[in-house]
């Protein structure tokens, strides 16, 4: 990890659904959630919001300053 930047430490986690926030160690995450890759940059995440809306499931992480760094969309396949 020596090419990323010291993590303030911290990750909220946040389910929009539920309006409920879990702190999570960054030591306690893989570093694929507790980073972003920003370019050339990689950016530590402090905040996930997770939001489900029908069959889709948008988690958005941010930095520390607020700033938007990634979007996944995650779709579950509908019941047969």
């Amino acid at each position: 990890m020596s090419d990323k930047p010291a993590h303030p430490g911290t990750i909220t986690f946040v389910d929009a659904n539920a309006g409920t926030e879990n702190v999570r160690a960054a030591g306690d995450v893989p570093e694929t959630i507790a980073y972003c890759r920003v370019g050339e940059h990689w950016v530590p995440v402090t905040r996930v919001v997770a939001l489900v809306v029908g069959n889709k499931r948008d988690i958005k992480k941010y930095a520390a300053d607020g700033t938007l760094l990634e979007t996944t969309a995650q779709f579950r396949k509908p019941p047969r």
